[in-house]
């Protein structure tokens, strides 16, 4: 620089004094500025803090970053807060690996990693940081980025409740560039070792203090409305459409898990990776990967399939694929490639096995560009465990023996996990000819199987099930539940059905609806098959009542004692009963002399409750009976004729009747149809409600009103 002046005075040298020092303060100023520039400011590029559960509250923790490797910044060392040190408290540092990772053909591009091991205290949550001055200059959509430090964290849950946990490992590098207004896609390639659900979403860069950097904003607002920059929140491609000025961006991708504990799922974790966008000006133009569908296999099965892709420009292509199975799991994947086309082939076993899915990252990039392009396709692979074999059931009296063999999947567990694990017992009355669909897991409540009863230990093969009745069949469905959550294919069915050997009851019909005057029609039916050597005669019958639903208690009749077990004695009128305000309960006892033989599962009669509403009134049917009742008859009393007369048939215990006058009277009764499903029964079995009365009235709420506000 020259400077001419011209000095009149000794004001005038003053002047010229003044402006030396001033000149010289702002150019030192600049002069440092540049040094620290050039020293600390234009390294950073992305990075990553993730974690591993080594025992304990003792955790293994790595520091990834990606750095430009041509400027005089370094970082053998890194500091690191933990996340549990008290304000002020010295910040421990971790030794940068060797050695040093070079990005593929960008040789001023380098990953490096720290580690560390730190034992916590205790449970709690701890936000693990690594702060490191400064992000490089002229970042777009960070305002002042030269300075604003550079941050990264994670999140480490030490909870009781949902037990250890590993972060994700991120096996995508964060390195990637971009052309101008073409379509950009980037996958960090996320793998839990756990299994857990993950999700992904965009958050602010974080700068000062690790706090989000004041006026950050995605990418896409310099862009023009139609373009978008968003990441899929469960795949974790992210997306910009079209890129539309030169130059770097930066963006931080939030990756939480999720572990399900008791039907809730509970966050366990979280990693942040902040990465930088390089976009320059080129012609070229993306890859494009075939789509391919999710698929689910059972553990053991082979699995072969080809990756296609194809460049608009004709550019050779390199595919490659990265995902847990490749690099991960003990049975390992393999993916062999060549321009463009790939195979990729896989034998899981049971170690593979988990409640989620295994993603698969295929990526292709295009070649004799001076920037290349690469397109993303996400593919998801779920293995589950195969069903329990050989499941049988045996009658014991009046219970069922259920017996199967170990989960296929016992092997792959160590015995403390064998403990974890378990399997589900399912019933219902009579086959339904389940087949589970390719990996359909457990069994679908419209199977009308019901879980009974949950196994410990998957060395624990059989189940004792007192809870049944003579009639019918009984089937049963096994599920493995394995220790990580998993669940198998469901079993095939197998059934049983239990002799005859004790008394059943047939009949608890409502013969005369009074709360005082009422009257029951009640039957059952004698063995069929008994041991006369064991139970020899007489034989006689005991009756008992309650006013509910449960076990009858109350002895009401006792037979005269007969020599033949075919006892005529198995009808009773109860008179003199509520049959109105209350179901009424009935059990009957066989005796040989003063031996007690067996006892019937108890019956309830039909007890109808009539719930009102506007023009309408809800029947529901309430009852508990041994047999299984496959229709109910709806009876509506009509005054002009004078009668009851049927309103149709539902297999279902409600019944609504609509297009009712309210306030007016209208009354019912039911009709069920049963069976015990066996051909020596009497068959169907007819039972009756009492009869009830209601008037529709309405009770429904108006719709809200429409509320709307105009200012003044």
């Amino acid at each position: 620089m020259i400077f001419v002046l011209k000095m009149t005075s000794h004001l005038g040298f003053w002047y010229l004094q003044t402006f030396m020092k001033v000149f010289l303060a702002v150019f030192c100023a600049m002069i440092c500025t540049f040094c620290a520039f050039n020293a600390s400011a234009t390294h950073n590029r992305a990075g990553e803090i993730t974690y591993r559960h080594i025992s304990g509250f003792t955790y293994e923790v790595t520091i990834t970053t990606c750095t430009k490797s041509s400027v005089i910044a370094d970082r053998p060392w890194l500091s690191i807060d933990w996340g549990d040190l008290s304000p002020g408290a010295t910040l421990d540092s971790l030794e940068r690996q060797l050695p040093i990772t070079f990005l593929g053909s960008d040789i001023d591009a380098q990953i490096n990693r720290y580690v560390g091991v730190h034992t916590y205290g205790g449970p709690g949550i701890f936000e693990i940081t690594v702060l490191d001055p400064n992000r490089n200059a002229g970042v777009l959509n960070v305002p002042g980025s030269v300075n604003q430090p550079f941050c990264v964290r994670s999140t480490l849950i030490i909870n009781p409740q949902t037990g250890y946990n590993n972060s994700v490992i991120l096996l995508n590098p964060a390195k990637e560039n971009a052309c101008l207004n073409k379509l950009w896609k980037h996958n960090p390639g996320a793998y839990d070792p756990d299994g857990d659900i993950l999700q992904y979403s965009l958050v602010s860069c974080l700068g000062d203090s690790c706090l989000p950097i004041e006026g950050y904003q995605l990418p896409s607002i310099y862009s023009s409305a139609e373009d978008i920059f968003t990441v899929d929140a469960q795949t974790g491609d992210v997306t910009w459409e079209f890129p539309p000025d030169i130059g770097e961006y930066n963006i931080a991708i939030l990756i939480e898990e999720f572990r399900e504990v008791n039907g809730v799922l509970i966050k366990v974790g979280d990693v942040l990776r902040d990465m930088q966008i390089t976009v320059q000006l080129c012609t070229n133009n993306p890859p494009e990967i075939e789509s391919i569908n999710e698929i689910c296999v059972v553990a053991g099965t082979f699995i072969d399939i080809e990756v296609t892709a194809t460049d608009p420009d004709g550019d050779p292509i390199i595919l490659t694929a990265l995902g847990g199975p490749l690099s991960e799991t003990e049975n390992l994947a393999s993916f062999n490639s060549s321009n463009g086309s790939g195979e990729f082939s896989w034998t899981p076993f049971c170690e593979e096995v988990r409640p989620n899915p295994y993603q698969i990252i295929f990526r292709a990039e295009d070649q004799l560009n001076q920037i290349p392009l690469t397109d993303l396709e996400s593919w998801f692979i779920t293995v589950v465990a195969p069903p329990v074999e050989n499941p049988i059931t045996e009658s014991d009296g009046n219970a069922f023996q259920l017996s199967w063999e170990p989960s296929p999947c016992l092997g792959a567990f160590t015995e403390m996990e064998k403990t974890q694990g378990g399997y589900k017992i399912y019933r219902r009355f009579g086959l339904a000819n389940f087949e589970p669909d390719e990996c359909e897991l457990g069994v679908p409540e419209s199977t009308g199987y019901i879980q009974i009863a949950e196994v410990e230990g998957l060395n624990s093969t059989s189940y004792l099930d007192d809870d049944v009745f003579f009639g019918g069949q009984y089937c049963y469905i096994i599920v493995t539940c394995l220790p990580n959550g998993s669940e198998s294919i469901a079993s095939e069915e197998f059934c049983g059905q239990l002799d005859k050997t004790g008394p059943v009851m047939t009949n608890a019909s409502v013969e005369e609806t009074s709360i005082s005057e009422g009257e029951l029609f009640v039957a059952w039916s004698p063995p069929t098959i008994l041991d006369t050597e064991v139970f020899p005669g007489p034989y006689l019958y005991r009756l008992y009542h309650n006013s509910d639903f449960g076990n009858a208690s109350n002895l009401i009749l006792e037979t005269p004692s007969q020599s033949s077990i075919d006892n005529p004695d198995t009808l009773f009128i109860h008179q003199g009963i509520d049959t109105e305000t209350t179901p009424n309960a009935y059990r009957v006892e066989v005796y040989s002399g003063d031996d007690l033989i067996q006892s019937s599962a108890p019956a309830s009669s039909i007890f109808l409750e009539l719930i009102p509403d506007d023009n309408e009134i809800t029947l529901v049917i309430n009852l508990s009976q041994p047999w299984q009742n496959l229709s109910y008859e709806i009876f509506r009393f009509d005054n002009n004729l004078g009668t009851f007369e049927s309103l149709g048939i539902t297999i279902d215990p409600i019944f609504v009747d609509e297009g009712l006058t309210n306030n007016v009277e209208y009354c019912y009764y039911v009709r069920a149809s049963g069976t015990y499903g066996d051909p020596s029964m009497i068959d169907p079995l007819i039972n009756l409600s009492q009869e009830a009365c209601a008037e529709p009235i309405d009770l429904s709420p108006p719709c809200p009103p429409t509320l709307s506000v105009n200012g003044d």
